[in-house]
């Protein structure tokens, strides 16, 4: 190594002797639990030495040491020995760690026909046709039947859904896999459960980064029950149509928050895409990806983070990287104990994807076990109710009059959508045809 000036030299040494005198960073290098506030004071030291650092403070740390051993104290050397080799060990467990749930969970599955999952027994097939729906009012409310108190003080249309398959309304059982075709053999619904049953970690992760976003977040529809988080790119409120990423946080953060936070819901949101697309029909795959090729929106993003793939799972047992892994689209919502009445929705794409992830009863359930915990998807053209139930994957028309059933008080049911809505669609093209877009924008509405 060529000589150093004397004044970088002595910008090491007294970055080095500063580091080994700092108790708490030796402590935290020798244990590999560095953790923001560290690194945030090791940036400090670098910049009152006069040491200059691109990217990582920690990889250039890593960096330094390795090149100026000789400047470097007993003591940090030993402490850095130590980081790499916990660091070394942390990355082996991941990686095994995210090859175990990688398999268990499908995420390297090519999608296979609808014939296919139904040739196995993993779900039944019925050829059902669209019905006549105008009797079916836009807005009504739907409620299983046996509910009918939770919506006696509406002053709104009422639609009652059976529970039991009868000669309207055919009910499709917690524990049932369907899958709906047409006489042509198009998909109309399907529904699969239970993939992730091998990691409940997994799940378990899922549910706790909807719940924080919805305290931490703004929700579209408020006149709607429950919460439902927008995620991504939208168009901006209807009277001023502005292509840009959501911006839905309630109160003042640091950046530095703010981006742990996106990560999260980038990372679930991204999970339930790849799951969904490994799991569900190829049909369906096949017709929403060519929808997503042709409409060339970018992928779901973050502040100062709009690469189209990678992505992060920070669960207890370690932080799972998917580097390679394409991230969601455009355009996903996290819902918790949301109810939408009667209605269809524009999309540019065929099909709408659900990950139904939590539906436990509450406490007062437990006085009325007889009674539905609701929360049920209904699409009413097709005439099919779907229980609702935990691990569940959907795809769904919404183009077709749907709704979700009222949920007793107390349930507590959460998920992942991905959405493909046209309005977003076309904001983006007027953006680009105006020579681009803005990165952000106060959210909070749907068009």
């Amino acid at each position: 190594m060529p000589a150093q000036p004397v004044e970088h030299t002595l910008a090491l040494k007294t970055f080095f002797l500063e580091l080994s005198g700092n108790d708490g960073i030796m402590e935290a290098l020798g244990q590999g639990t560095l953790d923001t506030a560290h690194t945030a004071a090791i940036t400090e030291m670098a910049h009152r030495s006069g040491v200059s650092s691109k990217g990582s403070i920690v990889d250039t740390l890593l960096l330094l040491v390795g090149r100026h051993d000789k400047l470097v104290t007993t003591s940090l050397r030993q402490a850095i020995r130590t980081y790499r080799a916990l660091q070394k060990n942390a990355s082996n467990r991941s990686r095994t760690l995210k090859r175990t749930i990688a398999y268990a969970l499908g995420l390297h599955k090519i999608p296979v026909s609808y014939q296919a999952i139904c040739h196995t027994g993993a779900a039944y097939l019925l050829v059902r046709e669209r019905m006549e729906d105008s009797c079916f009012k836009h807005h009504s409310i739907l409620v299983d039947a046996g509910n009918e108190d939770l919506v006696q003080d509406t002053n709104k249309p009422v639609v009652t859904v059976s529970l039991d398959t009868d000669n309207t309304w055919h009910v499709v059982k917690p524990d049932e896999n369907a899958i709906f075709i047409n006489k042509m053999g198009e998909v109309e619904l399907a529904i699969l459960r239970n993939s992730c049953a091998p990691c409940p970690e997994l799940l378990s992760y899922v549910n706790t980064v909807i719940q924080e976003a919805v305290l931490d977040r703004r929700g579209c529809r408020p006149s709607h029950p429950g919460k439902l988080i927008q995620c991504g790119w939208n168009a901006g409120p209807r009277h001023a149509r502005v292509f840009g990423l959501v911006r839905n946080i309630k109160h003042t953060i640091s950046g530095e928050e703010r981006a742990q936070h996106d990560q999260k819901i980038l990372g679930i949101c991204s999970l339930s895409w790849n799951l969904l697309t490994a799991h569900l029909p190829k049909e369906v795959v096949d017709g929403v990806s060519k929808a997503i090729a042709e409409a060339d929106l970018p992928n779901m993003s973050m502040l100062d983070d709009y690469s189209d793939d990678g992505y992060e799972l920070q669960l207890p047992s370690g932080t799972l990287s998917f580097k390679t892994a394409p991230r969601a689209p455009a355009e996903a919502y996290l819902v918790q104990n949301y109810s939408a009445p009667i209605h269809k929705d524009k999309l540019y794409a065929p099909y709408a994807l659900n990950w139904s992830t939590q539906c436990e009863p509450g406490d007062v359930h437990e006085s009325h076990p007889e009674k539905s915990l609701g929360g049920n998807f209904v699409d009413v053209s097709l005439r099919v109710v779907v229980q609702s139930a935990a691990d569940t994957f959907m795809a769904i028309r919404p183009g077709y009059k749907h709704g979700t059933t009222h949920s007793r008080p107390g349930t507590l049911r959460q998920g992942v959508a991905i959405n493909f809505s046209t309005h977003i669609k076309e904001a983006y093209d007027t953006a680009i045809k105006a020579g681009g877009f803005h990165l952000e924008f106060d959210g909070g509405s749907l068009g």
